[in-house]
């Protein structure tokens, strides 16, 4: 989203911790805390969403994480399926909105025939009756009340990841001298 910032404390002292680490390490511990950082705005979003029948709310979830680049991972949050797929295709619907009315013919089997041409009036008719409907945008809303709350919580998770991983590591050298 253009022109939103997000301020994390402690991100410096997290990437501190992780500097010592294997890159393996690093990066089962940074996809951890990222999924577990997101659940602030996943609960949000389920709290906004609208409900019919609660498929949607059961629906959300934080997605696996991809590597955009070699700085940068990203955590998409929405329904299992994606947007506009599966069970809650109408999840993309219900966050941007859309439009009715006028459907433009698109066919296959009517290609290279003529359509039925529409007079003046009829066509005036069928766009008079075009409406939009407002999307709830119950996900934008979640991410700009919790984003810095899902920053403060991967800053703390990372801290945590490390720590495990530290200690297992010395438990495990404790367990290895103890043996010889």
């Amino acid at each position: 989203m253009p022109g939103t910032g997000i301020t994390v404390t402690g991100l410096k002292e997290a990437q501190a911790m992780l500097a010592g680490l294997a890159s393996e390490v690093q990066a089962k511990i940074l996809r951890k805390a990222l999924r577990e950082g997101a659940m602030p705005i996943v609960t949000a979003a389920e709290e906004n969403a609208p409900v019919r029948r609660g498929k949607l709310i059961q629906s959300l979830q934080v997605l696996p994480a991809r590597n955009i680049d070699a700085n940068t991972i990203s955590v998409p949050i929405g329904p299992a399926g994606g947007w506009f797929k599966g069970d809650v295709y109408y999840a993309g619907f219900q966050e941007w909105g859309y439009t009715t009315g006028v459907k433009h013919n698109k066919n296959p089997k009517l290609k290279g025939q003529k359509r039925r041409r529409r007079t003046k009036q009829q066509m005036q008719e069928a766009y008079a009756s075009v409406g939009y409907h407002q999307g709830q945008h119950f996900m934008t809303k979640a991410f700009d009340e919790h984003a810095e709350e899902a920053g403060t919580n991967f800053v703390w998770q990372v801290r945590d990841g490390v720590d495990r991983y530290v200690a297992a590591t010395t438990r495990a050298a404790a367990r290895s001298a103890k043996a010889t």
